[in-house]
């Protein structure tokens, strides 16, 4: 079974409709973080002098989020 959505549209007059399959709408390039992103993070969520390591991945799993949604 093949996932995919069928776009549809009128150009000069024609309806066209164009099959994008699952593969093509998900297949985005991953985007990481720059040294600084990683650094600003860990100001965001310490907890006293010294951030747990369970707040630290929570912390940046967040930013990575919002990066590629």
């Amino acid at each position: 079974m093949t996932t995919h959505i069928t776009k549809t549209w009128f150009e000069d007059g024609k309806l066209i409709t164009e099959v994008i399959s699952k593969s093509e709408i998900y297949n985005r390039e991953w985007v990481g973080l720059t040294a600084e992103e990683v650094a600003e993070a860990g100001k965001l969520h310490i907890e006293g002098e010294r951030m747990l390591p369970y707040s630290f991945a929570r912390a940046i799993e967040q930013v990575l989020k919002e990066k590629n949604t």
